[in-house]
């Protein structure tokens, strides 16, 4: 038996040194590249020194590439209930339709103006196996998907 383990009792117990540690080493979220939907979020600021419900959430623009928040007034605390007030900025999340698919298709003319790019600026500077196999790979897998 190495030396590293120890006995106790006819039972062999592990040094907490060796055992794996229970928290991941790195923590993985949610992207908004790979989002299904967005239901946004409430915020309670001051406004005309009352408290109001202010719906926020994010909308992509065509030609940025960032996305912009938004926030819309929903009402006063003291006129409404928190659970009133999330249904209304659901209601508004559907009403701008950032979680339409209609509304992420605008997006597929930056897609094709990006693989333009690529095809002008960074193909040229590679040799013609990886050139060929990029292009299949356009050609096969991303533009049916992304135009």
């Amino acid at each position: 038996m190495p030396n590293s383990l120890l006995h106790t009792e006819g039972q062999t117990v592990v040094p907490s040194v060796c055992q794996k540690a229970a928290v991941p080493a790195r923590k993985r979220g949610k992207s908004m590249s790979r989002r299904s939907g967005q239901t946004g979020w409430l915020e309670v600021k001051e406004k005309q020194g009352r408290k109001a419900y202010i719906a926020r959430f994010r909308t992509d623009e065509s030609g940025q590439d960032g996305r912009t928040k938004r926030s819309v007034f929903i009402g006063f605390v003291d006129e409404m209930t928190r659970n009133q007030a999330e249904l209304k900025k659901l209601q508004l999340v559907a009403k701008a339709g950032v979680n339409e698919p209609d509304y992420l298709f605008k997006l597929t003319d930056l897609f094709s103006g990006r693989v333009t790019q690529l095809e002008q600026t960074y193909l040229p500077r590679r040799k013609g196996s990886t050139v060929s196999t990029i292009r299949y790979f356009i050609r096969k897998y991303l533009l049916p998907k992304w135009g």
